[in-house]
């Protein structure tokens, strides 16, 4: 309300920072944080609408992959908000879970965990749950784990072939769509004359210096799980046509 003045200009923004990314704006204005809250409150409320008539049952399959840590978007309200009000129990929920590598646990937040196991513990889903996660505390490969709509308890993880990389703890809001090879948010293949590659900043000096927080770059912006994400999504695909 007082951006209008001159000496509160800055008060439009939430963050200024450099611009380096040529595709995503580092920098986030108040107003655009605005009237995306208005929109996914109209979509709750259509949902919300659809549930109370049975309309929402004539929905097509949905399948979302969602981080189960991410600073944007709270990924529980995925269940309490759109995934446990359907019925037709041909949805599924992929969770890509944080790095429980023993070594690396040690040094993360367990507030996490209740999440996952309020899930575990739920009597009743009406969609299928996939959690992709270590084999154990003593390993870096991953599994998933699937729990069926409407039946208790997880399968045997089955084994992907994918671990995580070294000095990876989780997945982020930004990477689960990037594969490894991505020219600029990659690790792997051609950088595309970019220049850098903004999934391979390793910065090192003195404190102080830099003018962007280092949280920022050492935000994960590939997802190594990329090849088993791509390999549901067409299984799912796959699946709905033989279902038409």
């Amino acid at each position: 309300m007082l951006s209008f003045l001159p000496w509160f200009h800055k008060f439009r923004w939430e963050s200024i920072l450099p611009e380096y990314d040529p595709y995503k704006y580092n920098s986030f204005p108040k107003n655009a944080g605005h009237q995306t809250y208005v929109l996914t409150e109209m979509v709750r409320e259509q949902v919300e609408a659809l549930a109370k008539t049975g309309m929402l049952d004539r929905l097509p399959p949905v399948i979302a992959f969602q981080s189960v840590v991410d600073a944007t978007v709270v990924t529980s309200s995925l269940v309490d908000r759109f995934f446990g009000k359907l019925r037709a129990e041909t949805s599924e929920l992929v969770l890509l879970d944080i790095n429980r590598f023993n070594p690396v646990r040690r040094f993360l937040r367990h507030d996490v965990d209740g999440f996952l196991d309020r899930l575990e513990g739920a009597d009743r889903l009406p969609f299928e749950l996939t959690v992709v996660t270590n084999s154990d505390e003593g390993s870096r490969e991953m599994v998933a784990r699937r729990r069926a709509a409407e039946r208790p308890g997880f399968s045997e993880g089955e084994p992907l072939g994918l671990s995580w990389p070294p000095q990876v703890y989780s997945l982020s809001h930004v990477a689960v769509p990037f594969p490894p090879d991505d020219p600029l948010y990659g690790i792997a293949g051609d950088s595309a004359g970019f220049g850098m590659r903004l999934g391979m900043l390793d910065p090192r000096g003195e404190r102080r210096m830099l003018v962007v927080p280092i949280d920022m770059m050492m935000r994960l912006r590939y997802n190594p799980f990329f090849d088993y994400l791509e390999k549901r999504v067409v299984e799912f695909c796959s699946d709905c046509r033989r279902a038409e």
